[in-house]
């Protein structure tokens, strides 16, 4: 199934959304004065095409004109961003990427919070049936991380396990065709959850975050191939022309 079968009404919606928040925050009239008054400024360039001083006075009234509207807009463009930022990265959890090709190599990174000539043991990689560890820990000292490659056999839904300092720390992993939830980064910083909101915050501990290499995703519509957040933002405009009163 073809993932705009689910992208196309959600975006759609969203866009609906947006319109109805839009109107109800936005001051509709003085943006519409606003306009108004950058479309008159743009006239006085074939009126005045002849007079460099009044073109001179046009473009002045034009960067005001503009600068009012940019002040208008703001203060809906800021509340939008606070729901559609979280829901802008749960979709590019289910669209942005693919789950692992099944027997095609990839990596599972790991970054650490201190430097790795200090953890001892180095953490062992415990991979879920069906998912191939096909090399050691690979450390990069000055990144202060540790890579695994690894290659699904079949597909899955299963989660990678590690044990540094005691602690049992996980990372879901996904592989196999179509498009599913899934998450690249788990992480334990509070400000790249809203980014990666697909999984829970890691425990405390010497482990920042880890990170799979998923491939990105591409969507297909009428021969046309594009990321899925181009058809999320076309898809959302239709839903805000069609919005009732808009």
């Amino acid at each position: 199934m073809s993932p705009l079968w689910t992208l196309a009404p959600a975006s759609v919606l969203l866009g609906a959304f947006m319109m109805w928040v839009f109107r109800r925050t936005a001051d509709r009239r003085a943006i519409r004065e606003t306009i108004h008054r950058i479309e008159a400024h743009l006239l006085e360039f074939w009126l005045f095409v002849d007079e460099p001083w009044l073109i001179g006075k046009s473009w002045k009234g034009l960067l005001v004109a503009n600068a009012r509207l940019y002040r208008l807009l703001l203060v809906p463009l800021l509340i939008l961003s606070v729901p559609m930022a979280p829901v802008f990265f749960c979709l590019d959890g289910l669209y942005g990427s693919s789950p692992l090709p099944v027997g095609k190599p990839a990596l599972v990174t790991m970054g650490l919070d201190r430097p790795l000539d200090l953890l001892s043991p180095l953490p062992e990689l415990n991979a879920p049936d069906g998912i191939s560890v096909e090399s050691p820990a690979v450390r990069v000292f000055s990144e202060r991380q540790v890579s695994w490659r690894i290659r699904p056999l079949r597909p899955l839904a299963g989660e990678f396990r590690w044990v540094l300092d005691g602690k049992k720390v996980e990372k879901s992993v996904a592989a196999g065709e179509g498009f599913r939830y899934h998450s690249r980064k788990r992480t334990r910083s509070l400000v790249e959850l809203v980014r990666y909101p697909a999984e829970a915050l890691l425990p405390a501990g010497p482990v920042e975050w880890i990170e799979i290499a998923y491939p990105s995703a591409t969507v297909r519509l009428l021969g046309l191939e594009a990321h899925w957040s181009i058809w999320f933002v076309a898809f959302m405009l239709l839903g805000a022309v069609i919005a009732p009163g808009r």
